[in-house]
Protein backbone atom coordinates (compact mmCIF):
# COMPACT_ATOMS: atom_id res chain seq x y z
CA UNK A 1 0.00 0.00 0.00
CA UNK A 2 1.13 3.56 -0.57
CA UNK A 3 0.88 6.28 2.04
CA UNK A 4 2.53 9.21 3.74
CA UNK A 5 4.32 9.54 7.07
CA UNK A 6 2.30 11.74 9.42
CA UNK A 7 4.75 11.60 12.31
CA UNK A 8 8.02 9.95 13.34
CA UNK A 9 9.86 10.26 16.66
CA UNK A 10 13.59 9.54 16.73
CA UNK A 11 13.40 9.39 20.53
CA UNK A 12 10.73 6.64 20.71
CA UNK A 13 11.64 5.12 17.32
CA UNK A 14 7.97 4.96 16.29
CA UNK A 15 5.80 6.62 13.67
CA UNK A 16 2.38 6.94 12.07
CA UNK A 17 1.53 6.47 8.39
CA UNK A 18 -1.63 7.61 6.60
CA UNK A 19 -2.49 4.85 4.14
CA UNK A 20 -3.97 5.32 0.69
CA UNK A 21 -7.14 3.72 2.08
CA UNK A 22 -7.61 6.62 4.52
CA UNK A 23 -6.62 4.60 7.62
CA UNK A 24 -3.72 5.31 9.97
CA UNK A 25 -1.07 2.72 10.69
CA UNK A 26 1.61 2.62 13.41
CA UNK A 27 5.16 1.45 12.72
CA UNK A 28 8.33 0.92 14.71
CA UNK A 29 11.83 1.78 13.58
CA UNK A 30 12.49 -1.94 13.14
CA UNK A 31 9.98 -1.92 10.26
CA UNK A 32 11.71 1.01 8.50
CA UNK A 33 13.62 -0.38 5.51
CA UNK A 34 14.94 2.87 4.05
CA UNK A 35 18.50 4.11 4.37
CA UNK A 36 17.52 7.61 5.46
CA UNK A 37 15.62 8.65 8.58
CA UNK A 38 11.81 8.65 8.15
CA UNK A 39 10.30 12.13 8.25
CA UNK A 40 6.90 13.82 8.25
CA UNK A 41 5.38 14.11 4.76
CA UNK A 42 7.58 11.40 3.21
CA UNK A 43 5.81 9.20 0.62
CA UNK A 44 6.10 5.53 1.55
CA UNK A 45 5.08 2.05 0.50
CA UNK A 46 4.23 -0.53 3.17
CA UNK A 47 2.32 -3.68 4.01
CA UNK A 48 -0.75 -3.24 6.23
CA UNK A 49 -1.15 -5.76 9.05
CA UNK A 50 -4.17 -4.74 11.13
CA UNK A 51 -3.35 -1.24 12.35
CA UNK A 52 0.41 -1.83 11.91
CA UNK A 53 2.58 -0.82 8.95
CA UNK A 54 5.17 -3.47 8.11
CA UNK A 55 8.19 -3.25 5.80
CA UNK A 56 7.94 0.53 5.38
CA UNK A 57 9.97 1.99 2.49
CA UNK A 58 10.43 5.48 1.13
CA UNK A 59 8.62 4.98 -2.20
CA UNK A 60 10.65 7.63 -4.05
CA UNK A 61 13.81 6.15 -2.59
CA UNK A 62 12.91 2.69 -3.88
CA UNK A 63 12.46 3.93 -7.47
CA UNK A 64 15.83 5.60 -7.56
CA UNK A 65 17.51 2.92 -5.42
CA UNK A 66 18.03 0.55 -8.34
CA UNK A 67 19.66 3.29 -10.40
CA UNK A 68 21.91 4.34 -7.50
CA UNK A 69 22.94 0.75 -6.72
CA UNK A 70 23.92 0.32 -10.36
CA UNK A 71 25.96 3.52 -10.31
CA UNK A 72 27.64 2.57 -7.00
CA UNK A 73 28.54 -0.83 -8.39
CA UNK A 74 30.04 0.67 -11.53
CA UNK A 75 31.99 3.31 -9.57
CA UNK A 76 33.26 0.80 -7.02
CA UNK A 77 34.38 -1.46 -9.82
CA UNK A 78 36.28 1.38 -11.45
CA UNK A 79 37.69 3.04 -8.31
CA UNK A 80 37.63 0.35 -5.63
CA UNK A 81 35.83 2.68 -3.21
CA UNK A 82 33.03 5.22 -3.10
CA UNK A 83 32.31 7.82 -0.43
CA UNK A 84 29.42 10.23 -0.11
CA UNK A 85 27.98 12.53 2.53
CA UNK A 86 29.42 14.56 5.41
CA UNK A 87 32.97 13.26 5.85
CA UNK A 88 33.50 15.30 9.04
CA UNK A 89 31.19 13.04 11.05
CA UNK A 90 33.70 10.20 10.77
CA UNK A 91 36.05 12.21 12.98
CA UNK A 92 35.36 12.09 16.71
CA UNK A 93 37.30 15.33 17.19
CA UNK A 94 34.97 17.14 14.76
CA UNK A 95 31.82 15.82 16.44
CA UNK A 96 33.15 16.62 19.95
CA UNK A 97 33.28 20.30 19.01
CA UNK A 98 29.47 20.30 19.00
CA UNK A 99 28.51 20.74 22.67
CA UNK A 100 25.03 20.39 24.11
CA UNK A 101 23.78 23.62 25.68
CA UNK A 102 26.53 25.72 24.09
CA UNK A 103 26.94 25.32 20.33
CA UNK A 104 24.66 27.39 18.05
CA UNK A 105 23.40 26.58 14.54
CA UNK A 106 25.92 28.99 12.99
CA UNK A 107 28.75 27.31 14.91
CA UNK A 108 27.58 23.87 13.74
CA UNK A 109 27.64 25.15 10.15
CA UNK A 110 31.24 26.33 10.66
CA UNK A 111 32.30 23.03 12.23
CA UNK A 112 30.66 20.90 9.51
CA UNK A 113 31.95 23.08 6.65
CA UNK A 114 30.20 22.73 3.31
CA UNK A 115 28.15 19.72 4.40
CA UNK A 116 24.44 20.36 4.02
CA UNK A 117 22.21 18.79 6.68
CA UNK A 118 18.78 17.34 6.13
CA UNK A 119 16.54 19.52 8.30
CA UNK A 120 13.35 18.27 9.95
CA UNK A 121 11.04 19.14 12.84
CA UNK A 122 10.75 16.67 15.73
CA UNK A 123 7.30 15.69 17.03
CA UNK A 124 7.73 18.13 19.92
CA UNK A 125 8.32 20.99 17.45
CA UNK A 126 12.11 21.28 17.77
CA UNK A 127 14.38 21.61 14.75
CA UNK A 128 16.70 18.68 14.10
CA UNK A 129 19.54 18.34 11.59
CA UNK A 130 20.74 15.04 10.11
CA UNK A 131 24.20 14.48 8.62
CA UNK A 132 25.14 11.19 6.93
CA UNK A 133 28.28 9.65 5.49
CA UNK A 134 28.68 6.36 3.61
CA UNK A 135 31.85 4.67 2.39
CA UNK A 136 31.35 1.64 0.15
CA UNK A 137 34.47 -0.44 -0.51
CA UNK A 138 35.06 -3.36 -2.85
CA UNK A 139 37.62 -4.80 -0.40
CA UNK A 140 37.49 -4.13 3.34
CA UNK A 141 34.70 -2.93 5.59
CA UNK A 142 32.07 -0.42 4.52
CA UNK A 143 31.48 2.50 6.90
CA UNK A 144 28.30 4.35 7.72
CA UNK A 145 27.98 7.29 10.08
CA UNK A 146 25.02 9.41 11.14
CA UNK A 147 24.88 12.57 13.22
CA UNK A 148 21.55 13.88 14.55
CA UNK A 149 21.52 17.31 16.21
CA UNK A 150 18.44 18.59 18.06
CA UNK A 151 18.11 22.33 18.77
CA UNK A 152 16.20 24.20 21.47
CA UNK A 153 13.92 27.16 20.73
CA UNK A 154 16.93 29.55 20.89
CA UNK A 155 18.86 27.67 18.20
CA UNK A 156 21.33 26.10 20.64
CA UNK A 157 22.20 22.40 20.48
CA UNK A 158 20.14 20.47 23.05
CA UNK A 159 21.07 16.90 22.03
CA UNK A 160 23.74 15.25 19.85
CA UNK A 161 23.49 11.63 18.68
CA UNK A 162 26.46 10.23 16.77
CA UNK A 163 26.57 6.69 15.38
CA UNK A 164 29.44 5.14 13.43
CA UNK A 165 29.16 1.61 12.06
CA UNK A 166 31.66 -0.56 10.18
CA UNK A 167 29.81 -3.04 7.99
Amino acid sequence: MKGQILDYSVQSNTGTVSGGDGNRYQFSGAEWKGTNVPSRGMSVAFEADGNQAKSVYNSFHMRKRNLIVGLFTALCTLTGCLATGSKGILSKSVVQQIQEGKTTKDQVRQIMGKAIPRVDISPDGKEQWFYFHFVLKVAGKNETAALVILYDEKGVVSKVNHVKIAL
